[in-house]
């Protein structure tokens, strides 16, 4: 089976899109180009994590954020996990 490589023009105009990935809802915020991976962040998380300031105190809480590599560790295929993406 051959397998296209997505290319960095094409990742980056899914900034903005939500996806689903292992049952959950997130929106794709960032494609990052060395290695090539796509920053998520959830959708609507009630358990949002408190998020420490500077100096470790308790100041806010942030949603989950994701990192999903686009290609597998030596380059050859795409990631396994960016395969389970699901648009929409």
């Amino acid at each position: 089976m051959i397998e296209a490589t997505p290319s960095l023009t094409r990742l980056r105009a899914l900034i903005g899109i939500c996806v689903s990935f292992r049952g959950k809802n997130y929106t794709v915020i960032e494609i990052l180009d060395h290695p090539l991976a796509m920053v998520m962040q959830a959708i609507d998380d009630a358990n949002t994590p408190i998020q420490p300031d500077l100096h470790g105190h308790a100041r806010r809480r942030g949603k989950e954020t994701l990192l999903i590599q686009v290609m597998n560790n030596d380059g050859t295929s795409v990631h396994e996990d960016f395969l389970q993406l699901q648009l929409g």
